[in-house]
C-alpha cells in the first residue's frame, strides 16, 4: 500500500509579508480614491469639465472689398461644403467612398481621396472632414438626392470669400485662402478654417479686412466626438471686418481689360490730378474663386505657366521705355536751350556712329525734320542726334527730375526702382566706360534704361497737371463696424512726389507735338474709333517699341512681331483727366498694337455731356 507525505503547513511569516503588502496597496488605493472624492475633488471636476466641455470658434466674416462707386469687388458668403463624419476610414473604405461620389461631383476619385488625408490631419474629433468644397448648384442637388446612400456623409454651409467679377482686377485684389498651421503658430488669433489674404489687397489689408472671430460652447463625449450645443454657458459673436473702398473703377477697369483684348501684356489708368487708379491689370491673370478652395490642379496650373499668371506686370516689371522716353529728351533740349522748334536734322534713314549704323524704323527717312516733327512721326534719326548733342549727364539728369530710377511708393508689393543709366552706374555694373552709342541707344529709351508702368503715367501726368509728380494710390477708404469715420491708411492719399522745374512753354510745345502723334503720327488708332471715326475726346499721347533682346542695339527698319508695344497718354473722359499706360508682349510695334487699346475704350465708355 502506498502513502502520501501529510501536506506541509504554512509558512507564517511569509503569509504575514504578503498581508503587509496588500494592506499597504489598500491603503494607498483608499489614499488616492479620497484625494479624487474628497480633497481635490473640485479641481479634478473642472478638469473633467474642461475635457468634456469645448469652445468651438465662430469664425468672422471678412471685410468687403468695394470700388469708388460701391460696387462689390470682394465680400463673404455661405458655400456648400460635402463633409463627412470624423471616422477615421480605412484606405480601402475610403477609396471605395470616393470612387461612387466622384460621378456625382464629376470630379476624379484621386482629388476627393487626398482632400480627405489632407483635411484629417487637420481637423479636431468633433469637426466634420471636408471632401469637397464650394459645390456648384448642380453638384450640390445632385450629391443631395443621393444622400441617403451615404450615412456619414451631409452637406454642410460654409462662409467662404467670393469675386463676383472672376478674374477682373485678380492682381489688385489678391486672393484668399484657408490658413496653415504656421500661420496658425505665427498667430493664434487664426484659427482652424479661417481665411488668409495671400496677395494684393486681400494681403495688405488683412489686419483690417479679417475681422474678430466669436465663440460658443459645446459638450462632446468621451470619443471626442460632439454630443449637444451648450446653449446655457455665454458666448460672443463673431465681428465681421472693415469695408475697404478703393479708387478703382469697375466699370472702367472691366472697359479696358475688355478693350486689351487675349495678349499679355498691361494696362493702368490713373487720374492725372490725384493719382488715383481707375483701373489696373495684368495678363495673364487667375480666378480668385478657384484658390478659395484650394484647387490643387488649377495652382498647380498657374505655378507651371511660363507666362507666370501671377506676376503683376502693372507694378513689378520694368521695361526700355523705348521711344516714350523721346517725351524726356524733348523736355531736356528745350528747357537747356540746346533745341527748339526750329531745330532741324536730316533723317536719310540711317545714324552712322564709328563702326556701327544705326536706323530709323522709315527706311527710306523722313528727310529734313524740326523738333514737333519728329516727335509726331517718332524720328529716329533725330533724337540720335539730340542725345549726341545732349549727353549721358543731361538725359539722366532730366530723367531724375520726372523721378524715374526711383520706386513710386505703391503700396501693392514688389514694385522695383528700374534704372536710370550713368557712366558710373555702367562702370560699376559692368565694368565698362560710357561710349557714344550708349548716348544714341538711350536718346530713344533703349539700351540700359529701364522704366516701371506706374512711373510712366506719373510722368505723362506731370506734363497735364502743372508739373506735379503724383504718388498712385489705390485705397480710398476703410471703415470698421463701430467707427463713424474711415480709417486712414499711410500713404492712401493724393500726394505730391516732385515738382517739374519746366517753363510752361516747354510744357506747352510738348502737349502740341504729343497731340499731333495722336491726329497724324505714330499713334493716329488711339483717337479713332475701331471704324476709324475720330474720337469726341482730344488724346495726346506718345508710342514705343521696345526689343526684346540685344540692348546694345538700337531701334531697326522693322518690328519684329515679337517686339513689346508701349502706348503712354492724356484724355479727359467724362469730366476726369486721366493718363493710361498700354503694353502688349510680344505683339508688335506700339502704334499697331497698343495705341487702338485706348481708341476702344474710350469709343465704348464716352458718354456725351447732358
Amino acid at each position: 500500500m502506498l502513502f502520501r507525505a501529510p501536506r506541509s503547513f504554512p509558512n507564517f511569516p511569509q503569509t504575514a509579508y504578503v498581508l503587509v503588502a496588500l494592506g499597504v496597496v489598500w491603503m494607498f488605493f483608499l489614499i488616492r480614491v479620497y484625494d479624487l472624492q474628497v480633497a481635490n475633488r473640485q479641481i479634478y471636476k473642472v478638469k473633467s469639465e474642461e475635457n468634456r466641455i469645448v469652445r468651438l470658434t465662430k469664425l468672422a466674416p471678412r471685410g468687403e472689398i468695394l470700388d469708388r462707386a460701391g460696387r462689390v469687388l470682394a465680400a463673404s458668403r455661405f458655400s456648400t461644403d460635402l463633409v463627412t463624419s470624423n471616422r477615421r476610414l480605412k484606405t480601402t473604405e475610403i477609396n471605395a467612398l470616393c470612387s461612387r461620389l466622384a460621378p456625382l461631383l464629376t470630379v476624379r476619385p484621386d482629388r476627393l481621396r487626398d482632400a480627405y488625408f489632407s483635411a484629417i490631419r487637420k481637423t479636431y474629433s468633433y469637426q466634420p472632414v471636408p471632401l469637397y468644397s464650394n459645390l456648384s448648384e448642380t453638384q450640390t442637388i445632385r450629391v443631395g438626392e443621393a444622400l441617403w446612400q451615404f450615412p456619414d456623409l451631409r452637406l454642410q454651409k460654409r462662409l467662404t470669400r467670393w469675386y463676383p467679377g472672376g478674374d477682373l482686377l485678380s492682381h489688385v485684389l489678391g486672393y484668399v485662402n484657408e490658413v496653415s498651421k504656421e500661420d496658425m503658430d505665427r498667430d493664434p488669433n487664426y484659427k482652424l478654417g479661417s481665411l488668409i489674404g495671400r496677395s494684393g489687397i486681400e494681403d495688405i489689408l488683412e489686419p483690417h479686412l479679417r475681422g474678430k472671430d466669436g465663440y460658443r460652447w459645446g459638450e462632446v463625449d468621451a470619443q471626442g466626438k460632439m454630443r449637444r450645443d451648450l446653449t446655457d454657458l455665454p458666448e460672443a459673436e463673431a465681428t465681421a471686418g472693415a469695408t475697404v473702398r478703393l479708387t478703382i473703377d469697375y466699370e472702367l477697369s472691366k472697359a479696358l481689360e475688355e478693350a486689351f483684348g487675349d495678349s499679355n501684356g498691361f494696362g493702368v489708368l490713373m487720374n492725372a490730378s490725384t493719382g488715383a487708379i481707375r483701373a489696373m491689370f495684368s495678363r495673364p491673370g487667375f480666378d480668385p474663386n478657384r484658390l478659395v478652395t484650394t484647387d490643387i490642379e488649377y495652382i498647380r496650373q498657374l505655378q507651371t505657366d511660363s507666362a507666370r499668371p501671377f506676376f503683376n506686370r502693372a507694378v513689378q516689371s520694368s521695361f526700355p521705355p523705348g521711344s516714350t522716353y523721346k517725351t524726356v529728351n524733348f523736355v531736356a533740349a528745350v528747357e537747356s536751350g540746346l533745341a527748339d522748334e526750329n531745330t532741324s536734322f536730316y533723317c536719310s534713314g540711317q545714324f552712322h556712329i564709328g563702326k556701327r549704323v544705326a536706323e530709323c524704323w522709315k527706311t527710306r527717312g523722313h528727310g529734313r525734320m524740326t523738333l514737333l516733327p519728329a516727335i509726331t512721326q517718332s524720328c529716329n534719326i533725330y533724337f540720335y542726334n539730340l542725345g549726341m548733342v545732349l549727353g549721358v549727364e543731361r538725359m539722366a539728369a532730366y530723367g531724375r527730375m520726372f523721378k524715374l530710377g526711383e520706386k513710386t511708393g505703391f503700396i501693392l508689393p514688389g514694385e522695383p526702382d528700374g534704372i536710370l543709366p550713368t557712366p558710373e552706374w555702367k562702370q560699376r555694373r559692368f565694368g565698362e566706360a560710357w561710349t557714344r552709342g550708349d548716348d544714341v541707344n538711350m536718346s530713344i529709351g533703349q539700351g540700359f534704361v529701364l522704366v516701371t508702368p506706374l512711373q510712366q503715367v506719373s510722368l505723362m501726368a506731370s506734363l497735364f497737371n502743372g508739373g506735379k509728380i503724383m504718388k498712385p494710390y489705390l485705397v480710398e477708404a476703410v471703415w470698421t463696424q463701430d467707427a463713424r469715420d474711415p480709417l486712414s491708411v499711410p500713404g492712401e492719399a493724393p500726394t505730391v512726389r516732385g515738382t517739374l522745374t519746366v517753363s510752361d512753354t516747354t510744357l506747352a510745345l510738348l502737349r502740341t507735338g504729343l497731340r499731333e502723334v495722336v491726329l497724324h503720327g505714330t499713334g493716329t488708332r488711339a483717337g479713332r474709333d475701331p471704324r476709324g471715326k475720330l474720337l469726341p475726346v482730344e488724346v495726346y499721347g506718345k508710342t514705343g517699341t521696345v526689343q526684346r533682346v540685344g540692348r546694345q542695339t538700337v531701334e531697326r527698319v522693322g518690328v519684329e512681331p515679337e517686339d513689346h508695344g508701349w502706348f503712354l497718354c492724356y484724355f479727359v473722359l467724362n469730366g476726369e483727366p486721366m493718363t493710361a499706360v498700354v503694353m502688349k508682349e510680344s505683339a508688335g510695334h506700339g502704334g499697331t498694337v497698343a495705341a487702338p487699346v485706348i481708341g476702344r475704350f474710350i469709343a465704348n465708355t464716352y458718354r456725351p455731356p447732358s
